[in-house]
């Protein structure tokens, strides 16, 4: 069930093609599909699915003076196949930002590096 709402964007109970390549670009590559969903989408506790942009930011907000670094990940809105991260910086500053021409992990990976 888990799977299904996760692909199947418009809850319509029909997965169309376009639904499924949204999926397949989120969690690419081909052969670690369902690991990458089950570890990013099913017990990442940063995974917040269809939170808006100011959603995100009420989410944050209580960290932004404790935890620093503070981060969670969504699907975007509105660029669909995408995702965007929200994150507390140093100063308490709450930015989102969609990371172009590169997974998921290797954006939070970059950003880690980055002291982000």
């Amino acid at each position: 069930m888990a799977l299904k709402s996760t692909i199947d964007l418009t809850c319509n109970d029909y997965i169309s093609n376009f639904e499924f390549d949204v999926f397949t670009r989120l969690f690419q590559p081909w052969s670690t599909l369902l690991r990458n969903w089950k570890i990013l989408a099913v017990t990442h506790p940063g995974y917040v699915a269809f939170l808006t942009y100011d959603e995100v930011k009420a989410r944050l907000q209580k960290y932004c003076s404790t935890r620093p670094g503070s981060y969670v990940f969504r699907l975007s809105c509105t660029r669909l196949g995408q995702w965007a991260i929200g994150y507390v910086t140093s100063d308490g500053d709450i930015l989102q930002t969609i990371p172009h021409n590169k997974s998921l992990c290797q954006a939070l990976l970059d950003g880690y590096r980055e002291g982000l």
